[in-house]
Parts: C-alpha cells; structure tokens; sequence
C-alpha cells in the first residue's frame, strides 16, 4: 500500500491547483478574499459554504472543518483527500482550487455543484428512471476507470458521493478513505459506508481494494433505481456490518420493472465470489451501457435503412436537429460515437424546418403530407 503523494514524481508537496480565474499562489495571499454566501452543507466537524471569489466573482464552495474537535485519523482522511483532489483531474472528479488553515480550521476551496448529490436526487423522486441510471452509472464508471487505472481505489462509493454540477456533469467526492496500492490484494482495514460494503471487507483482512469497488458500484446501482442501498430496513451499522458478513445470497433491485441488461450489470458487481466480478473495462462492454442499442426514444427516431420512409426523414429533419437531441441523453462518452452513427446515415439538411433555434416547434415552414 502506498500513499497517494507517490504518485508525484520528485515533489514533496502536492501541487496546487490554478484554474484560469485565480491569481498566483503569491497574489492570492495578498488579495484573494471570499465573501460567504449560506450554509449548503452541516455535518459533525464543519460546514460547507457557498461563496464567491472576489477578485473574479467566481462561484464556489468553501468547506470549513474544525480540526481541533477531530480524531489524529480524521484529520489524515481529510488530507489525504486533499492529496487526491489536488493530484487526479478528471472531468467527473470534483476539482479543488486552494487549501490552508487557518486558527485550527481546514479549508477547502473547490468548486460549487449545485446540482445536489444523487442520494438527494434520488430520495427526492422516489428512484429514477433507468434511462438516468444508464447515464449517470456510465460516467461514474468512467471516474472509476480513471481512478482505478492510477492504482487509486475510492473505498467509500456511494449517491452521497456523487454530485451533479450545474451543467447536469457528475462529480465524485470524498476521498478521505481513497488508497493507492501496487498490488490490488492488500489488508486496508473496514473502509466506507456500511450498506455499500463488499462482504470481504469484513470477512477477511486481505482483499482487493478493486473489486470492493465494484461491489459498492452495484449497490449504488440498487440506490439510484430504489432510492434506497441493499439492506436499508436494517437500522444500526454494526448489525448492517453483521448482515453483510454473513450473506449467502446476492443483494437484488426492489424495483422488478428493470431490464434484462441492467439486472445483468447489478448482478455480476454483486458477485459474492471478488474474484467473479468483472473490472471497470469489462463493465464498459456490458450491453446496458451501449446508449445507441437501449434508449428507445432514439430509437424511434432512426428507422431501419431499408423502410420506405427513410428518404422522407432526411429530407425533413435537419441534421443538426437530430444530432441536438441525441447528445441531450447521451453521456459525453458517447459524442462521437454518435456522430459517427448520424454520418453513416447520411443524413442531409433539406429546405425544410420543424424546430427554430430556440427549440420551439415551428410549423410554419413544415408542410404536411
């Protein structure tokens, strides 16, 4: 097992983040000064602030943790997490801008998703349609294919941390308990949430950090459609803790009205058996995260080739209407294999028009047939 701060090559120190709106390290000393908006976060050792930049009025969120109110191991989780945050950029990784302290408070800068997290997305709407599922659990994966190919493993992968930006792209957080190791079996201890957890975890000293990982993928795949985790009658951790070590069979979705795909996804992360799990790659091949073949509503959209109507619908619709709605539910994965399909299509802008720039139907220049 190693720390994460090996990553970095010939630095002792992290280096820190500078997003094009912020000053030199130098200058912000001197200058920067953020000016508070209302609490968006409270939790048991601090607050989270949003705010602004004032210097460039750029939106944020400030975390404020009390350290002399925390455990030696707290105050670790919380700088490692730094050292992740600071060392790994990804676009579905949340980024941090600064970090100090200042009279026994750590701050964090990093910056303001306003979109909530999926746990209270999915409270709030009883679970979601899996068509949601497919795009947010796609882009998840892609974060944990970027963490996993670095050696990194998350070890606390949930809703609750997972955040959607106000551009609707998702961000992973928290990662207090994240390791990087070189060999994948190692003896990291009880690491993350109870209802999420792979029963090795607590069954066994060793195991491999990766496939723990994917345990806990198919439980968030459980909480975005059920919007609740596996087990979530049971009330206390340690007997949730108890229940998971003593499982014989494979947690299953509340929700039976799933597809084929989906169950198959959930149930080959739930393996009981780590070593039957498929990693993040093998994942990405599963059927259910092929957008092209599952969404129906695309697929309405694009007829077979060899129907009469073809012809009719490229004269009609213009491409670039077409290609709108198609990214609108697609995963920014998936663009160009998009664009790819619509050029095999041929598909021609014609004099035609049913949809104005404003995306508003527009009837005056469709003639009916």
């Amino acid at each position: 097992e190693k720390d994460i701060s090996e990553i970095l090559q010939d630095n002792d120190e992290p280096e820190v983040y500078k997003g094009e709106s912020f000053l030199s390290p130098k200058q912000r000393l001197i200058k920067i000064q953020y000016q508070l908006g209302p609490i968006i976060g409270e939790g048991t050792f601090g607050k989270v602030y949003s705010a602004i930049e004032r210097a460039t009025g750029l939106s944020i969120a400030i975390k404020e943790l009390k350290s002399d109110q925390m455990t030696s191991q707290q105050i670790e989780e919380i700088d490692n997490e730094i050292k992740f945050m600071t060392n790994l950029k990804h676009e579905n990784l949340a980024k941090i801008f600064d970090a100090f302290t200042l009279q026994n408070k750590k701050y964090i800068v990093m910056e303001l998703l306003a979109g909530g997290s999926l746990q209270q997305i999915t409270k709030q709407f009883g679970g979601l349609p899996e068509q949601l599922v497919r795009r947010y659990s796609t882009d998840l994966l892609h974060a944990l294919k970027f963490f996993h190919d670095r050696k990194c493993a998350h070890m606390d992968l949930k809703c609750a941390n997972v955040m959607i930006s106000s551009e609707q792209q998702l961000r992973l957080i928290d990662f207090g308990t994240s390791i990087r190791t070189e060999t994948p079996k190692c003896s990291p201890g009880i690491r993350g949430s109870p209802y999420w957890l792979a029963p090795e975890c607590v069954r066994e000293k060793v195991y491999d950090v990766f496939k723990a990982d994917i345990w806990s993928f198919g439980a968030i795949l459980i909480e975005l459609l059920d919007s609740v985790p596996p087990y979530s009658e049971i009330k206390q951790a340690p007997a949730v803790i108890y229940h998971v070590s003593q499982l014989q069979t494979q947690p299953q979705f509340m929700n039976k009205n799933i597809s084929k795909e989906l169950n198959e996804v959930q149930q080959a992360c739930m393996n009981l058996d780590p070593e039957k799990r498929p990693s993040v790659d093998q994942l990405l091949q599963f059927k259910f995260f092929d957008q092209l073949q599952q969404n129906p509503v695309l697929t309405e959209l694009l007829p077979n080739e060899n129907e009469n109507y073809v012809d009719q619908l490229r004269e009609s619709y213009k491409d670039q209407t077409v290609l709108s709605l198609s990214q609108s539910i697609m995963t920014s994965q998936h663009e160009e294999k998009t664009n790819q399909f619509f050029q095999q299509l041929d598909l021609k802008v014609g004099k035609k028009e049913i949809i104005n720039f404003n995306g508003e139907w527009n009837t005056s220049n469709y003639d009916q047939e």
